[in-house]
């Protein structure tokens, strides 16, 4: 998903394009996430005084392991970025500008070119749940044996008893 601005950039601030998008999503999520389908939804550049504004919508469907059974699932991350690209040359001389040092990820290149990739990995990176869930039912992993408890209860004996409590269970002992 990379946009050719040189038109955009010649237009005066206001001038606007839109683009519906759905496309792989070829950008690595790191260890633990995965992109499993197509991201799509809509873009919209906006000229600016200083650059382009993106703004849209959209999803894509990632998987993640389960943080209590480890298994895999899938769930849909929204994301809406809206953010300023701002050029890295000038259009007429391909000159670098002063604002070429700024965030990298936010530049146009050399080519006009605005790849929102690195954005977008961030917003989805961002929107992930902290601790994935596949099912609120999940009864996750035995404590012992590690035997997925979602197939059924397993044969370890588990006392399951709040260790804040232990001194108590110890007074009652006592007593007998």
């Amino acid at each position: 998903m990379i946009f050719n601005v040189a038109q955009l950039l010649k237009s005066p601030p206001g001038a606007a394009r839109s683009y519906q998008i759905r496309e792989p999503f070829k950008v690595d999520l790191g260890p633990e996430a995965r992109a499993v389908g197509e991201i799509q939804g809509q873009i919209k550049l906006l000229r600016t005084v200083d650059g382009v504004l993106l703004t849209g919508s959209l999803s894509l469907p990632v998987e993640l392991p389960c943080c209590r059974c480890l298994e895999p699932f899938s769930i849909e991350v929204q994301v809406a970025p809206e953010e300023e690209f701002k050029p890295g040359a000038d259009l007429s001389t391909g000159q670098p500008l002063p604002s070429a040092t700024e965030e990298p990820e936010l530049l146009i290149d050399e080519q006009h070119l605005l790849d929102p990739a690195e954005l977008i990995r961030q917003l989805i990176l961002v929107n992930l749940p902290m601790r994935p869930v596949c099912r609120p039912q999940c009864h996750g992993l035995c404590p012992l044996c590690g035997k997925p408890l979602n197939e059924g209860p397993c044969a370890c004996e588990v006392e399951r008893l709040d260790p804040r409590l232990a001194v108590l269970k110890q007074l009652l002992s006592e007593k007998e």
